[in-house]
């Protein structure tokens, strides 16, 4: 009975543990999110002949950020942020 008890508590951590982590994954994205949009770009930046042509094609995939998929899960975690609050 006792190792029952035992085993299910292990249950409940493994459990908070995978929503913890799947939160922080979240928020780790959210993060990037973030930093990514607070870049600030000066008129100067987008004429510096010293950027390769190279490096101006790594910002069009920025648009993986702001996907339905990562909206979905950012609306998540800040459901679930606000929940642990009292």
């Amino acid at each position: 009975m006792e190792r029952d008890y035992v085993v299910a508590e292990l249950e409940k951590t493994k459990r908070k543990l995978k929503d913890i982590t799947t939160a922080l994954e979240t928020q780790h994205q959210f993060l990037r999110l973030i930093v990514q949009k607070m870049e600030i770009k000066t008129e100067a930046d987008d004429v510096d002949e010293g950027v390769s042509p190279n490096i101006s094609s790594i910002n069009t995939h920025s648009n993986k950020w702001t996907s339905p998929k990562i909206r979905k899960k950012l609306r998540s975690v800040l459901s679930f942020s606000s929940k642990g609050n009292p």
